[in-house]
């Protein structure tokens, strides 16, 4: 495996004295290209979660009284293959349980995660002839 998981961290936002979002993520660590990538790729999404992801939110939220907080999650998953490796990273926004936006990113990189590659060539299923 490339990437290493860190663990699941969290993180809270607060305006005006309410949480406005939970943030929950998952870290990812290693010494590849492709564990660099993903790190980086989640500490961007953690900083629009916290800039304008949370002033989006505090904006639609002055009209609701006694509106759930919202929670924003961060994972990744990471999926060995022959040619080499599949790094999934999603994101998901809730309100409550109410699924508002998802996000989802495919990377493909090289048996070493050195470098990213196109994504692979899907072979084609011969049909069974009639005869």
């Amino acid at each position: 495996m490339l990437l290493k998981r860190d663990g699941v961290q969290y993180c809270r936002i607060i305006r005006e004295g309410n949480e406005l979002l939970r943030v929950r993520y998952a870290a990812a660590g290693g010494d590849s290209a492709a564990a660099t990538h993903t790190a980086a790729l989640i500490e961007e999404l953690l900083s629009y979660a916290e800039g304008s992801l949370a002033e989006r939110l505090a904006t639609e939220r002055t009209g609701a009284c006694g509106a759930f907080p919202h929670r924003y999650e961060i994972d990744w998953r990471e999926e060995a293959e022959a040619w080499g490796c599949t790094v999934t990273l999603t994101t998901a926004l809730y309100r409550g349980r109410e699924l508002l936006e998802a996000r989802t990113l495919v990377t493909y990189w090289d048996g070493d995660g050195a470098c990213q590659c196109k994504p692979p060539k899907r072979r084609r299923q011969r049909r069974p002839t009639k005869g």
